[in-house]
Order: C-alpha cells, then structure tokens, then sequence
C-alpha cells in the first residue's frame, strides 16, 4: 500500500555552507548528470544539507531525498559566494537537462509557472514511471499534480525569485520492492540503539515528560508533530533521555554508526507505520547546522490506515547534537494523540504546559 510521506520534518536552510575551495573547479569539470540518480549523487557529493526519508511497508521500500536552498546575493565572503554560485549552476544546469531527457518518456508530467507581481514562480512534476498499484478511493479522479506522491518514481522541483533573492527546492522518491523482510517493533529499535551506545562510559539516562492539556503547541518552535483534529487535547508523552559524552571523531564515529545501523534495518524491517529520515554526509564541523535533526524514526504497529493508525501507539526516535558537545538520544512514547517535539528537547526534563523544568548544565537552567 502506498503511503502518504509526513512533510513535517523537512528542515530549511538559509544559505547553510561550508568551506570547500575545490567546489568551484569540481563543479565546471562535472558533465551533465545521465540518469536521476546520478544527479543526486553529485549534488549530495557537493552540498550535505541534503535530507533523507525512507518508508518501509511489508513488501516495498521507498526512499526520499529533498535538497532546498535559499540563494541571496548577501554572502559572507568570496569564497562562500563562489561555493553557492558553483552548487546554483550545476544544480540549474542539471534539473533543466533531466527535465528535457526524461519528459518526452514520462507516465505523467505537470508544470505550473506564474510571473505575477515581479515574482517568478516555476514548478515540475515528473513521473518517470507509471502506478504499479492503484490508487486509493480518496486518490481517485484527482490531478496528477494532487496524487504524484503514489507513483513509483519522480522528481519534483520549485523555482520562487523576488528581486535577487531565489528559493529552490528539489525532491527524488523511487520504491523497491525488498521480498521477505521482518515485522518490526519499538523494542528492536530501542535495542539496536542501546546495544550502539553500551560500550560508552557514563552515558546518563534522564526520564522526560511532556504534558500539554490545553491543545495547543508549546511556547517556542517545534520540530516534529502529527495531525491534529479541531479541538483535540494533546495528552502525556513520556520517554528517556540519553546523553552520551561523546566528542570529536568518536561523536560522528557514532553517529554514522547509527545512520548506517537504522537504515539497514529499515531496508529489511517494515511496520504498519515506519518513517526514518536522516543526513549521511556531514562531519562535526557541520554539526550545527542540524542540531536537533540529526536523524529520527518513527514506529507504529497498530494496523489499519490513515491518522487513526498513525496517532495509537507510536514511538518516536530522535538524535540530535549541538557543535561538538555531548550527544543526546531521545525515546518518545505518544499516546493516541498528536505530538509536538520542542526545539530544545536535548535540554529540557519536563514541560507541563508551558511550564519548562530544565536540565541541570543547561543554557537556560537557572
């Protein structure tokens, strides 16, 4: 069955870059990209801010990868400029060349471009291959430009401009179908990451507590949350911290362990419901730039479909990690409800409303 991806998760970056003086030259020697892939490949080669989403169901895996830029002519020095110049040209060059060589095969196609008011507004959608399975009753009827999110494989692009400053944004999905895989629960994923982390001295375990009784959001941003229904209460969420003094090479030692650990087992485990989403191509001078998203799974194995089955019994897998300080891990339990994750969840032991106990070291403990 075909899965609707929650959105939510996805992250933007404002120009988030690195120091790469062969970047310019790499990116003028690069011919054009032959295949989908191979377009992404290079781009995630150049630019590590590229986020991926795997979907794991009994028979089929799906696999999303998002890259967003934003582009200002405002840059930090030359260097940075030439870097975000470089990555602009080889990621429009190659979009338009895999938008011509793949349209005139394409299951389906649309494209949507507007000039109204001085703002430029180009956008694609293109399925390279047709359904393989039928679409759901809700499904059925709409536009491709509607129910793209069932096919097999696409790739969709956004182009916004206003004045100088462009936004774009490109998405590949691509299904396999992977026979004989195993059913998986929340313990196996407790398990794999306990099991990761045991042979760390003096890694502290801190229960967490989010109370919200008054259905809304808390004060702050949030990073992760599920649908919620008009008037619904958002009820307790209970968990386990984990930080682990990890620093350095060891830290991102670790974290590549992991990466490599939860997508392996996404690959061969499935779920009703089981969503892992990561970056795996940074090092610990990158850090910030993902903070509290390092990587996250989502699990649930009550049967059915829709947000009845997305909002019983799930369990939430979140690392995160600021600079090259201590790594924390959070285990979430959500109960028949929608959840909100805080911005700063590596530094908060309980939230009841919007009353924040914080945890001792802490930037804003008091």
């Amino acid at each position: 069955m075909k899965k609707i991806m929650i959105w939510a998760t996805m992250l933007l970056t404002l120009c988030a870059c690195q120091n790469n003086n062969n970047t310019t030259t790499e990116a003028e020697e690069l011919p054009l990209p032959e295949t989908i892939e191979e377009f992404v490949e290079r781009l995630d080669s150049m630019d590590s801010f590229f986020e991926h989403t795997m979907n794991s169901d009994s028979t089929t895996s799906s696999y999303y990868r998002y890259w967003g830029r934003y582009h200002t002519k405002n840059f930090e020095n030359d260097s940075v400029r030439e870097r975000e110049m470089a990555i602009r040209n080889y990621f429009s060059k190659g979009i338009k060349h895999l938008q011509e060589k793949y349209r005139p095969k394409a299951a389906k196609y649309y494209e949507y471009e507007t000039h109204i008011n001085g703002k430029d507004t180009i956008e694609f959608v293109l399925a390279t291959k047709a359904l393989s399975d039928s679409l759901p009753d809700d499904m059925k009827g709409k536009e491709f430009s509607t129910n793209y999110r069932y096919y097999p494989e696409f790739i969709t692009y956004n182009f916004q401009k206003k004045n100088e400053d462009v936004w774009e944004m490109f998405t590949y999905h691509k299904e396999e179908k992977t026979p004989l895989k195993q059913l998986a629960h929340k313990e196996d994923v407790q398990q794999l990451v306990l099991n990761l982390i045991s042979s760390v001295k003096g890694v502290k375990e801190i229960p967490v507590k989010y109370l919200n009784e008054n259905g809304e959001r808390f004060n702050g941003n949030i990073i992760c949350f599920n649908w919620q229904k008009k008037g619904e209460k958002t009820a307790l969420q209970e968990g386990t911290l984990y930080e682990i003094p990890v620093k350095g090479e060891e830290k991102m030692k670790l974290v590549n362990d992991l990466c490599n650990a939860l997508t392996d087992f996404v690959k061969t485990h499935y779920a009703p419901y089981l969503e892992y989403t990561f970056y795996d191509r940074f090092d610990k001078e990158d850090s910030d730039r993902y903070i509290t998203n390092i990587m996250g799974l989502n699990i649930n194995n009550t049967e059915g479909a829709g947000h009845a089955a997305m909002r019983a019994g799930l369990f939430r897998l979140q690392v995160g990690g600021y600079g090259d300080q201590s790594l924390k891990i959070l285990f979430l339990n959500v109960r028949n409800q929608s959840f909100y994750i805080p911005m700063d969840w590596m530094e908060i032991k309980q939230i009841h409303n919007n009353d924040i106990e914080w945890l001792p070291g802490s930037k804003y403990h008091m």
